[in-house]
């Protein structure tokens, strides 16, 4: 159930004493309670991406709950969660955490790199975070997009693109962090058999099936991971026709890290007291 028809008691008010603010100091005080009425109200007014943070990780998730009451479940209300590991630590990350943090970093990111070609039609991006979350350094905006002109063609897939060579689109998805496995059941995998290629973004609700005729894009629509059976036409709408944009599967990547920066901090660590296998 939304609360969203409270909000339309806020229309205008709360962009004025905003604007107000601005111009004098440039903070607005809101009482607990009020917080989320204030900032659901002030996203829809403003029609801007926003990214909301908050003091520890706890407040990050109460936060987000509150905002999904008022805005409803459909809401482009995103959570950007800390993680639990220190990156390249050896521990299993939780699975749920990795894929929350990249979808809210690639919707921010998409955000900010095709911010000149938004259309009205879509709704900005409104993502709440905590301090440490948000302090984590991760992959270049661009990347977390999608992609650079350069590798759209591995990146974003449509129906009518042509690949002329699997093995180079498939050697792509693995420097972005997938995984290639004989089933495609949860994000972050890929598998390909001949001329069907299966690919679970880790953004994307269910996992994505491309069947090429040569080397077209014939069709490209999303299945069941649990049945492996494409989605009815009724359920999938016009998700056959959309384009489906490939994001990294992990936020670690060195080979998409800047090398130069990667070469200097390795540098800087001091092995004096390690042994040649810790080194």
């Amino acid at each position: 159930m939304s609360l969203s028809g409270i909000l339309s008691a806020f229309d205008g008010v709360i962009p004025r004493a905003v604007d107000r603010g601005n111009g004098e100091s440039g903070r607005i005080t809101a009482r607990r309670g009020a917080r989320p009425v204030y900032l659901a109200s002030l996203w829809i007014n403003r029609r801007q991406p926003m990214l909301v943070l908050t003091p520890r990780p706890e407040d990050s998730r109460r936060l987000h709950d509150q905002l999904l009451t008022y805005l409803g479940e459909a809401a482009p209300v995103y959570l950007l969660p800390e993680p639990e590991v220190l990156p390249f630590e050896r521990l299993a990350v939780d699975a749920r955490t990795v894929n929350q943090r990249l979808t809210a970093l690639s919707v921010l990111a998409a955000a900010a790199v095709n911010a000149d070609r938004a259309s009205d039609k879509q709704r900005p991006p409104l993502v709440v975070a905590s301090v440490a979350a948000a302090l984590r350094l991760t992959l270049p905006a661009s990347v977390l997009a999608g992609g650079d002109a350069d590798t759209a063609a591995f990146t974003r897939l449509r129906v009518g693109q042509r690949i002329a060579r699997i093995e180079e689109l498939l050697a792509a998805w693995v420097r972005l962090g997938y995984r290639h496995e004989p089933l495609v059941e949860s994000p972050g995998a890929f598998s390909q058999r001949g001329g069907i290629i299966d690919i679970f973004p880790p953004h994307c609700e269910y996992p994505w099936r491309l069947e090429l005729w040569g080397d077209e894009v014939d069709t490209l629509r999303p299945f069941d991971p649990y049945t492996q059976r494409s989605m009815p036409e009724e359920t999938e709408g016009d998700a056959a026709a959309a384009e489906v944009v490939v994001i990294p599967a992990r936020e670690q990547l060195l080979g998409l890290a800047e090398q130069g920066e990667m070469a200097r901090r390795i540098a800087a660590i001091d092995f004096a007291n390690c042994s040649a296998a810790t080194r």
